[in-house]
């Protein structure tokens, strides 16, 4: 996965969306890595479209390039004009490949480097700080709890948002992770800004206003339809209730970008039967019904994940009529059911993580339950307060 933070964007208000929402692909690595990483080249436009960075590799020439490209040359071109107001050079690999670049209306350019770097560059060109992200931007609670360690080096931005704002005639970089407290940086003197309620409320005020503009633009392609997870998303996390009637639509989607094979279950024989460690997600339809439950508002009746019944070697698509709501049922459910009749009984679950079926069950009070499984049933099941109202567990699950 190479789509980074910013790659290709348009900083209009769908841009801001989309600036954030390929974080989702990225893994932001630092330099000791054993997993291939891509650095396209960038062409990133203020809101307006008044400025242009461009960020080109000649590694990124011709077919089939390597990866770990580098030697980055970077330009600020004012669009009006045409003229090239700085260029920059990547100095060596030790200062990363941009992963994402945003441009500010006043020229500004913000640069995240594959090494968790935040450059600020004046209109310009001048360095105005650098500010290692994990070190200093994070505590070290959301280091520990919320920065995944992989082998492509430090994960940490699946659903999150960037973007500029202004407040009293100061502006500002905001990047707010996937658990919610706002990173905010003075562009101005490249510090990193104490947060208060005022500037708060500003960013949420900014935030709503690029989720219902980005709600409100009819997706064109499936990459619109992907772009568009964030801010319904977003819609939840926010608390934005007239985000209602979109995610209503968008919880009737059945576009699916993940699928999941095997696991524990190879090499089983699942003949009239559900393999329950592989399956298809439905996505946006997933996102929707989160946020909507954090709206108080009762999804419907949809399944958010499809799995496949085999008969014959032959496998077609499971889809299982429900004879009554899905929390009447949940007595039903015990230990040692093959997945086949627990999808029978309450249908597919919310959520999906390895071994683990859990389900946010809209009853009066609300519930959430989990379903340990082995390679073929049920082995543990759990019930608890409902995960989507306080947890962040949701948030990870969609974030990585």
């Amino acid at each position: 996965s190479r789509v980074p933070f910013g790659h290709h964007t348009r900083y209009s208000d769908l841009a801001m969306i989309k600036t954030a929402l390929s974080i989702l692909f990225v893994s932001i690595a630092c330099c000791h890595c054993t997993t291939d990483r891509f650095y396209s080249d960038l062409h990133v436009s203020s809101k307006s479209g008044r400025y242009r960075v461009d960020a080109t590799s000649p590694d990124n020439v011709g077919d089939g390039y390597s990866p770990f490209q580098d030697d980055f040359t970077y330009h600020l071109i004012d669009t009006k004009t045409g003229d090239t107001i700085w260029t920059r050079k990547q100095p060596d690999p030790s200062e990363g490949s941009p992963v994402s670049i945003s441009v500010s209306e006043r020229g500004v350019t913000i640069i995240y480097t594959a090494y968790d770097q935040v450059m600020i560059v004046s209109p310009q060109g001048k360095i105005v700080n650098k500010i290692d992200f994990l070190k200093d931007a994070l505590t070290k609670n959301e280091y520990q709890n919320y920065v995944h360690q992989t082998t492509a080096g430090p994960m940490w931005a699946g659903f999150s948002i960037s973007y500029f704002f202004e407040h009293s005639s100061r502006q500002y970089y905001v990047i707010r992770p996937w658990w919610g407290r706002r990173v905010i940086i003075d562009v101005e003197n490249g510090k990193l800004q104490k947060t208060n309620d005022i500037l708060n409320s500003v960013c949420i005020k900014t935030e709503k206003e690029i989720v219902m503009n980005s709600l409100a633009s009819k997706p064109k392609n499936e990459d619109d339809h992907l772009e568009r997870c964030l801010p319904l998303y977003l819609a939840g996390a926010l608390k934005i209730k007239e985000a209602i009637p979109y995610l209503r639509t968008a919880e009737k989607s059945t576009l699916s970008f993940s699928s999941t094979m095997g696991g524990l279950s190879w090499n089983e024989n699942f003949d009239d039967a559900v393999d329950p460690h592989s399956y298809s997600t439905f996505s946006i339809r997933q996102i929707a019904q989160l946020s909507l439950r954090r709206l108080d508002e009762t999804p419907q009746a949809l399944p958010c994940h499809l799995f496949e019944i085999t008969k014959d070697g032959e496998s077609k698509p499971f889809k299982p009529k429900l004879k009554n709501k899905r929390h009447e049922n949940v007595g039903l459910v015990k230990v040692g059911m093959p997945a086949k009749q627990i999808l029978m009984l309450i249908g597919s679950p919310d959520f999906i993580s390895y071994d683990e079926w859990s389900y946010d069950i809209d009853a009066n009070p609300p519930f959430s339950l989990t379903i340990k499984m082995d390679a073929r049933k049920s082995i543990n099941i759990k019930r608890q307060k409902p995960i989507w109202l306080d947890a962040l567990d949701r948030d990870e699950a969609l974030a990585y």
